[in-house]
């Protein structure tokens, strides 16, 4: 569908004057759009998205987190000595001339708008250890600076986005009424996947216990939502911000192993092909943990690997 993101833009305090917008394909979610301003003879990028409300059916609670994060982690990378550059550290809205966070159009569409984040690159897939030991390094950090706030003020915007225990109710529930008549080509895989139902409880019983806490977590956390400078291939901050809610670091980091360690995309249907690649997972804790280590607890260290299981 044809959006008239000119007239879209106008609804956004962005300086200067309309050059254009093309589209970014590289997104599979929202719809998203590099704007082009000019001022002063200058041309400033922007980012513009519409959200998809069939998936972020909360549209208005997920920029409501977005916005409380940004602001936190603003103060918090302005204050960090080793970060990269802090200019470049954090994704800032552009907000709405009635001084929201988003433009609600005549047809219901959200739509967003954030400066552009200049001389950055990133990766669909993890190629080394270096790149590995960055990315996690960089949701370390993510988590470290996002330790502090209180997590009652984030909203759930997606119930049981990372509950292993729901999935696997979902999974048995399928196979009993199996509407597709697919349960008898795929007994393997479903006595593989039940075989390990023994380990869903085990973030479950953790939290419900107390033994660790419920934090502001990413969930979400694959390489190409992270941003590197392109000369130094260092990172410099975290995107892809709307599956950020309350939640456990042991999913963020079990998110990590699956596609890090992966040795193709996660949706390569040749599954021969699919290897866990164990250097890169040491260079993925290692990176994770050197910004992460002083703010998680002792069980939640001990149990990270469990999270890779789980989540994988």
């Amino acid at each position: 569908m044809k959006y008239n993101t000119r007239k879209i833009l106008e609804n956004f305090r962005i300086p200067g004057k309309f050059i254009s917008t093309e589209v970014n394909k590289t997104g599979l979610i929202n719809d998203t759009y590099i704007a082009v301003h000019e001022k002063n003879n200058k041309q400033t990028r922007f980012i513009l998205q519409r959200i998809n409300t069939l998936v972020f059916t909360k549209p208005v609670e997920v920029m409501a987190n977005i916005d409380l994060i940004l602001d936190h982690q603003a103060k918090k990378v302005m204050l960090d000595p080793d970060h990269l550059d802090p200019k470049r550290g954090v994704l800032k809205l552009v907000y709405a001339n009635d001084e929201r966070s988003f433009y609600q159009d005549t047809e219901k569409n959200y739509w967003r708008v954030y400066s552009f984040i200049d001389n950055t690159i990133g990766f669909d897939t993890v190629e080394s250890e270096a790149q590995a030991f960055e990315a996690a390094k960089m949701f370390g950090r993510f988590g470290n600076y996002l330790s502090d706030l209180d997590v009652k003020q984030i909203h759930v915007t997606i119930p049981d986005f990372h509950n292993i225990v729901k999935r696997y109710e979902t999974l048995e529930l399928s196979i009993e009424k199996d509407e597709v008549n697919r349960v008898g080509e795929c007994g393997e895989e479903i006595d593989f996947a039940l075989d390990r139902k023994y380990l869903c409880n085990i973030i479950t019983n953790l939290l419900n216990e107390g033994k660790i806490p419920v934090r502001v977590t990413h969930n979400d956390t694959k390489i190409n939502n992270v941003l590197m400078d392109r000369e130094t291939l260092k990172g410099l901050c975290v995107i892809d911000l709307d599956t950020v809610m309350p939640g456990t670091v042991l999913s963020d980091f079990g998110d990590m192993v699956r596609t890090f360690t992966n040795s193709v995309n996660e949706d390569v249907p040749d599954v021969s092909k699919v290897k866990m690649r164990l250097n890169i997972f040491r260079a993925m804790a290692e990176g994770y943990l050197s910004e992460a280590n002083d703010f998680l607890t002792p069980v939640e260290k001990f149990n990270l690997v469990y999270g890779g299981k789980l989540i994988t």
